[in-house]
């Protein structure tokens, strides 16, 4: 059986890297749909990890990622999954889905999420899960899902 993935709550000292995973994971959509502009990319995703529940993403000894979520009004809602290139593909961000979905231990029977438009292979995760568009705007997918 595969190590389990470990989520640690980030601490300041984890918000440059958490900047970095977003970048890299997301740079060639996001210049895509917008054009990349380094210091905008950095406030808003500072703004993001200063938001708070963030936790970085361990497989074994290797920090492969950040997630962020909350829960309210029995909703989950997660804000960010990024997984450094080098990670992806390997059923990582399926798993960390799929301990929302089996492990609701935060009261809530529904989860929601979004994805850039053109951000294909996440949409296609998300609806591989369960996961359904229920809105959109003129840029992200909105998706939820029900927890059995």
């Amino acid at each position: 059986m595969d190590m389990p993935l470990i989520f640690e709550p980030a601490t300041v000292n984890d918000r440059a890297f958490y900047i970095h995973v977003h970048h890299a994971a997301s740079r060639a959509v996001v210049e895509e749909m917008f054009g990349w502009d380094e210091a905008v990319q950095d406030r808003m995703t500072g703004e993001s990890f200063d938001r708070g529940n963030v936790y970085m993403v361990w497989h074994g000894d290797a920090r492969i990622g950040v997630v962020a979520w909350d829960v309210k009004d029995a909703t989950l809602t997660v804000h960010d999954i990024y997984l450094l290139p080098e990670h992806q593909g390997h059923g990582y961000g399926s798993r960390i889905l799929q301990d929302f979905i089996n492990n609701p231990s935060g009261g809530y029977d529904r989860i929601d999420l979004q994805t850039l438009k053109l951000n294909v292979r996440a949409r296609a995760l998300y609806e591989r899960l369960g996961f359904e568009v229920y809105d959109a705007t003129e840029t992200h997918w909105k998706m939820h899902r029900k927890i059995a």
